[in-house]
């Protein structure tokens, strides 16, 4: 498999040893009503609130330039329109 080429980033996960189980609240309620023959109206909510969940943050490495970058084909540079 060919690998890719150019500026990546990279990813470096570590697991802290005093870690908390990540765990979550999840709520929700509703009501319907029959306001006639064939008309009905619904209102409801949903609460949901995470604890202790794991992410991850993703530095790049390298910026690339946009110095010397290639058109796409067909496209004319320097000119407007």
């Amino acid at each position: 498999m060919p690998q890719p080429s150019g500026a990546f980033s990279a990813f470096a996960y570590t697991i802290q040893p005093g870690l908390d189980t990540p765990n979550a609240h999840h709520a929700s309620a509703g009501v319907d009503r029959e306001l006639g023959r064939d008309l009905t109206a619904s209102a409801h909510a949903v609460f949901v609130r995470g604890f202790n969940h794991v992410g991850n943050i993703d530095y790049p490495t390298a910026v690339p330039s946009r110095r010397g970058a290639s058109s796409p084909p067909g496209a004319s540079r320097g000119t407007a329109g």
